[in-house]
């Protein structure tokens, strides 16, 4: 009975990590906070504080960005794929074409828009290190205020893109990380309710 009601407080929660990030995520961490407000305290306790968080949004722009253009890429080598196989003296091709030159040019703005952003957070990441501020690793930040608030993070691999939680009942923000612990999306705020079972993508 004492097992089956320290059960019923949690729920299992499956979490599917986006296809268009390749490879990047290794680990689904679920934080009972904010990662967002955690990073910008960490910035300021580093003493760089609005260097350090403009660098963290720059990160997370470029990764959403980047998103965003994989998904389009992936729509427009389809699309690719169907003109080709399709009768080009057919007023429907002439449209489809139009279409796909009209959404590669958007591709494109998305690509060098990202490109920018990660050449910007490069080069304040090098000047922060230049500079000697502590950057602590978003995982460890994350991992830290977490336990300090008397709830513990909790990490599972990613598996063929699929990652499984056991989570205590209550709000928890749900986010992808890299082999070097970086966040590789903005993390996705969930309920995990008592006795569920449930998934969510991330993306």
């Amino acid at each position: 009975m004492v097992g089956a009601a320290a059960c019923s407080t949690r729920g299992t929660l499956v979490v599917v990590t986006d296809t268009t990030q390749g490879d990047d995520a290794v680990e689904v961490l679920a934080a009972p906070v904010d990662p967002s407000t955690v990073l910008a305290s960490s910035a300021v306790a580093a003493g760089a504080g609005d260097s350090i968080a403009r660098y963290w949004r720059l990160r997370w722009t470029a990764d959403s960005l980047d998103r965003r253009f994989q998904r389009e890429r992936s729509t427009l080598n389809s699309q690719a794929v169907a003109l080709r196989d399709s009768d080009r003296r057919t007023p429907s091709y002439a449209a489809a074409y139009e279409r796909h030159q009209r959404e590669t040019r958007g591709a494109e703005s998305l690509r060098v828009e990202r490109d920018h952003a990660r050449h910007e957070s490069d080069q304040l990441r090098a000047g922060l290190d230049k500079a000697g501020a502590h950057l602590p690793t978003e995982l460890s930040a994350i991992e830290r205020a977490s336990a300090s608030g008397g709830r513990i993070a909790v990490t599972a691999p990613v598996v063929a893109r699929r990652a499984s939680l056991t989570l205590e009942a209550g709000v928890w923000w749900l986010v992808a990380v890299r082999r070097d612990s970086s966040l590789v999306l903005r993390a996705t705020r969930y309920l995990v309710r008592a006795g569920s079972r449930d998934s969510v993508r991330l993306r």
